[in-house]
């Protein structure tokens, strides 16, 4: 029997913290590729970048299905049901792959069809093509892999993703060096070569973590070797029920993300370039962003098994306060040294570093009050009301691109004026959360 759940400062902390270090190690692989694709040149970086951006963007759908199942299975296991844990997993890997085939399929319409519509530049278009000939591939991997990041922290285990992580991370940035720049008989391979070194790093990382969940699990607790192939009757549709909305959210919040950035191409090469640098200012704030996030979810959805409802506020605050203070912690240098973070892309004298260093400040203050809306949005998420998240986001997101298509295509900006749009988006999403939080009755919502 499981017992209940901790939601002390350091109990919080022991679940959260190897997730945000694991996403803090891809941190480092994100600018390790934007520091090596930069020395490549501008066009390799905008290129690799959008392309990233446009994979990142379908993969969240595989996201949002790790994070319906993280939900299920810390309900299950807030229920003491723990021999539903295993088929659930077998439910989200199933759907993973189906998922997979039919991105896949998307992808390959979009490159016959949309591509050639949506970038101005010819040269970047071609390495977006180059990039994604090779990335694309990584859908059969990555999805099955949150698979197991959903099982892991649906069940408040986290340790091992951070290794999982780091063996990722680590051949990650060792096949960049070697594929991107070349060496000895390995040829130079520039923005193709991240991208197949991604596609090996990941391969391992999954290899790696499922040895680790059979090998642990596959005959004791939740006795996976039984479980995961087992098929009760509606299982897929019931995950796929809860996950569905939390798909279409996270797609939609990273398509609107890239959508952003190909309005930004037609303002500008140099906005477009420092737009994708300011990109790894949020990766870094989503080191606590994501592995707190993570936690909420898991948190709220046990507590509501629990029939804890009383501690949820008190939970809710203490996860407000370990974001806030991770964010502090770690963005601090973009308002107390950011030219010295401006140069690690920039000469000195080069112009792009004033508006880099305008667009650092505007983000640091946007990541601060993403840190309290993130919480109250995984609240809601954590709690099963998934299709009321959905909408909350779904109304920002819309109000959010009418701002940005007038601040860059009717009436373009400077570069960090249009980073301010994220005011914009983050407090009305936070506004939106919180009255619903207020005045609904989502602390007993059954999954």
């Amino acid at each position: 029997m499981a017992a209940p759940l901790d939601i002390q400062y350091g109990a919080l902390l022991k679940i959260a913290l190897p997730l945000s270090l694991g996403a803090f190690v891809q941190f480092l692989v994100v600018l390790t590729d934007n520091i090596f694709l930069s020395r490549v040149g501008e066009t390799a970086l905008n290129g690799a970048g959008n392309g990233g951006m446009l994979y990142v963007t379908l993969v969240m759908l595989g996201v949002g299905l790790s994070a319906g199942l993280q939900v299920m299975i810390a309900r299950r296991v807030g229920e003491q049901r723990l021999e539903d844990v295993g088929a659930a997993l077998g439910s989200g890997l199933r759907l993973s792959f189906i998922l997979a085939l039919l991105l896949f399929g998307v992808y390959v319409v979009m490159d016959l069809f949309l591509f050639d519509h949506i970038l101005r530049s010819a040269a970047i278009l071609e390495v977006m093509r180059e990039f994604l000939h090779y990335r694309m591939f990584g859908l059969f991997i990555y999805l099955p892999l949150l698979m197991f990041t959903g099982f892991f922290t649906g069940i408040a285990r986290t340790s091992i993703l951070m290794a999982s992580m780091g063996v990722t991370a680590g051949l990650n940035i060792l096949f960049d060096w070697l594929l991107i720049f070349g060496a000895g008989p390995i040829p130079a391979l520039a923005h193709e070569g991240a991208a197949i070194a991604t596609l090996i790093a990941e391969g391992s990382g999954l290899l790696f973590l499922a040895s680790y969940t059979f090998t642990r699990f596959g005959r004791r607790e939740y006795h996976l070797y039984t479980t995961l192939f087992k098929v009760p009757k509606g299982a897929d549709l019931r995950l796929l029920s809860l996950s569905y909305p939390l798909m279409i959210q996270q797609v939609l919040a990273l398509a609107t993300w890239t959508t952003f950035y190909f309005m930004v191409e037609k303002v500008g090469g140099l906005e477009l370039k420092i737009s994708h640098i300011v990109r790894n200012t949020y990766l870094l704030a989503f080191v606590t962003v994501m592995g707190i996030g993570y936690t909420t979810r898991t948190v709220i959805s046990t507590l509501i098994a629990e029939h804890r409802q009383a501690d949820l506020p008190l939970a809710m605050k203490r996860l407000i306060v370990l974001n806030v203070g991770g964010a502090l912690l770690l963005c601090h240098g973009l308002v107390i040294y950011p030219h010295a973070i401006a140069g690690i892309f920039f000469a000195p004298d080069e112009f792009g570093v004033i508006g880099l260093v305008k667009s650092f400040r505007v983000v640091f203050f946007a990541v601060l009050i993403f840190s309290v809306t993130s919480i109250l949005l995984n609240t809601i998420e954590g709690s099963g009301r998934t299709k009321q998240a959905m909408l909350i986001e779904l109304v920002t997101i819309v109000i959010y691109l009418v701002l940005v298509y007038y601040i860059t295509l009717v009436n373009p900006q400077e570069i960090h004026v249009i980073w301010m749009s994220d005011y914009l988006y983050f407090a009305l999403l936070g506004v939106l959360c919180f009255v619903y939080l207020r005045f609904s009755h989502w602390k007993y919502t059954t999954v």
